[in-house]
């Protein structure tokens, strides 16, 4: 796909979703493809997948929805490139060891044979 050559040519990975009942409990597909590319997110706290993935891979700034908010976590990263580097790396090795595909198939598996022992 020609959209993660696109991603890395990124510094900074935004994520504003409006927080509304629509969007409260979706999952940041975004979010996972800026990680996956090794770039720092700045998303909004409100949203709760978004602001786990970031809280637990440490791969990026969580903000308030406003614009100057979002500005701000974009500054904050612009002027500090190793914090940029450290989150970008981060971020890309939580989503290797949580959220690639055979990590998601080995848990599974694990939870399979975990029923199916108790039978």
């Amino acid at each position: 796909s020609e959209i993660p050559k696109y991603i890395c040519l990124s510094d900074i990975g935004l994520s504003p979703i409006v927080p509304s009942d629509n969007y409260i409990m979706s999952s940041p597909t975004k979010v996972m493809e800026y990680l996956a590319c090794g770039i720092p997110v700045v998303g909004n706290r409100e949203i709760l997948d978004m602001r786990d993935i970031i809280c637990e891979s440490k791969g990026g700034i969580l903000v308030d929805f406003d614009a100057e908010s979002f500005a701000d976590g974009m500054k904050a990263l612009a002027r500090n490139n190793q914090m940029k580097l450290n989150m970008g790396e981060d971020g890309r090795k939580w989503v290797i060891n949580n959220r690639s595909y055979i990590e998601i198939a080995n848990k599974l598996e694990k939870k399979y044979y975990k029923i199916l022992s108790e039978r």
